[in-house]
């Protein structure tokens, strides 16, 4: 009895499928580890990615997240009230996951408050016109 195909096809099939879903498997765990890296050094200036330090110096919008290295070599330096992050940017084992993690935030929605000082200040609020009292009865 000859060999048929589907004796070679399912084999390889299943070896490139279970390559696929451990490829996944490794960058869903490297975007994780991101994560974690993300909220410990920079969540508390940049929600979702934003800035709520300085508007419009977004990371989801940055030109330095166009490339691992522009991205490794922004974080080697204090950037205005950012500090240089040295210690993510020169650890691979860090930083990859990080930017990874850092790409996924350009899906966000996410909107910002207006500063105190933006914000519209709220009127007091107007008393209604009082009716005009009856004149007072005069008793004889």
């Amino acid at each position: 009895m000859k060999p048929t195909h589907s004796a070679f096809i399912f084999p390889l099939i299943y070896l490139v499928l279970s390559a696929l879903l451990q490829s996944v498997e490794a960058r869903s765990n490297d975007v994780k580890k991101g994560e974690e890296t993300y909220k410990a050094n920079c969540e508390a200036c940049h929600q979702a990615g934003k800035n709520v330090v300085k508007e419009g110096k977004d990371i989801i919008t940055s030109k330095h997240i166009s490339s691992l290295t522009d991205f490794e070599n922004f974080l080697r330096e204090k950037h205005g009230l950012m500090p240089a992050f040295p210690h993510i940017a020169n650890n691979k084992d860090i930083v990859q996951p990080l930017y990874k993690y850092v790409k996924t935030l350009k899906d966000q929605d996410w909107q910002y408050e207006p500063e105190a000082s933006e914000k519209t200040p709220i009127e007091p609020a107007k008393k209604a016109p009082r009716e005009p009292a009856e004149p007072p009865v005069k008793h004889l």
